[in-house]
């Protein structure tokens, strides 16, 4: 768990390699279908055996994946480093194929949601 830029993805690829286990990524998921019950089926099916490494958007299945992980990791960089982490990500995604709109659109959408947390804290 933790920011979009926090270092999810890149944590939960290594333990999964090191472990030899599947890893579920969940942005990958949601942004290929853009379509909350397809997204939460497809999480459903792929959790269903023993051993995964699960990452990224929790709220939107955190009532079935809670009874079937065995631990929760939650990463809590500074928001200043995930957002400029985020913002690189995307930019660069942008910047190698320009005509792809989706990394603009979740730079735009992550943008909103480290406004909203600032007003916050």
């Amino acid at each position: 768990m933790g920011l979009p830029g926090a270092g999810k993805t890149s944590l939960a690829k290594k333990i999964a390699a090191r472990e030899g286990l599947p890893h579920i990524e969940a942005d990958q998921l949601f942004w290929r279908t853009n379509d909350l019950g397809e997204f939460r089926e497809q999480v459903d099916r792929l959790t269903q055996t023993t051993h995964w490494v699960y990452e990224g958007h929790l709220s939107k299945v955190l009532g079935s994946l809670i009874h079937r992980a065995d631990f929760w990791v939650e990463l809590t960089p500074k928001s200043s480093l995930c957002f400029y982490r985020m913002a690189r990500r995307e930019m660069r995604a942008f910047l190698n194929n320009p005509r792809e709109t989706a990394p603009l659109q979740r730079f735009l959408f992550n943008a909103f949601f480290f406004r909203q947390l600032q007003q916050l804290l």
